[in-house]
């Protein structure tokens, strides 16, 4: 759904739970990974398998073929997430237009560093945003775990180091999963006014 004014939210029974610039999206991350529901649970259980998994993979190439065995494809995996960047931002558009909306810019913000996908006032309600958020998680660890098939061990151990530190990327979306999660009693929508770079979180009155 496309709207270019929130009136029509405000007259629906909506208010403004949070409005916030694009530069002050980090503090409200961090705020909603603190709390405890299964999305950050999940969250924190995926990175602490990635990271012990990314360590029992570096020592057995490390004692079977020496430091630089494990060295090398840790470092290329860790080099490859910055490859991904592109593909992550772009499932999230993908998931924007299947969603619904009808136009998608990617950007970036540079203090603090991250990078965007985002729909001018495409209003996503907790559905929409659990497709939009989760997309590129599922799809990234999917194409990374089909990897392991090969019996590399050089490119699982790429391929772990690169999925841990994509994994520890997404708390950006899980953050803000986490906030909607824990609204959706109320019914949430979210939308960005990238005119403003400003995005609102609104709530349903009454429910």
């Amino acid at each position: 759904m496309e709207n270019s004014e929130p009136l029509s939210l405000i007259n629906a029974g909506y208010r403004i739970d949070a409005r916030l610039r694009h530069t002050e999206i980090f503090p409200f991350v961090i705020e909603n990974l603190r709390r405890k529901n299964p999305l950050t649970k999940f969250f924190n259980f995926v990175n602490v398998m990635g990271i012990c998994a990314f360590g029992f993979f570096f020592i057995r190439s490390w004692i079977v073929g020496g430091f630089l065995s494990s060295a090398i494809p840790a470092i290329f995996g860790v080099l490859t997430t910055i490859l991904l960047i592109p593909l992550h931002e772009g499932v999230h558009a993908l998931a924007y237009y299947l969603a619904g909306a009808k136009h998608v810019t990617f950007g970036v913000n540079w203090k603090p560093l991250y990078f965007t996908a985002a729909s001018h006032n495409f209003i996503a309600n907790y559905k929409n945003f659990m497709l939009i958020g989760l997309a590129p998680f599922i799809v990234i660890n999917s194409i990374g775990l089909l990897l392991f098939i090969t019996n590399d061990p050089d490119i699982i151990l790429a391929t772990t180091a690169c999925l841990f530190f994509h994994n520890a990327m997404c708390a950006g979306d899980f953050g803000i999963l986490s906030y909607m999660y824990s609204k959706k009693g109320f019914s949430p929508v979210t939308y960005d006014d990238l005119n403003e770079s400003v995005s609102y979180f609104l709530i349903k009155e009454g429910n």
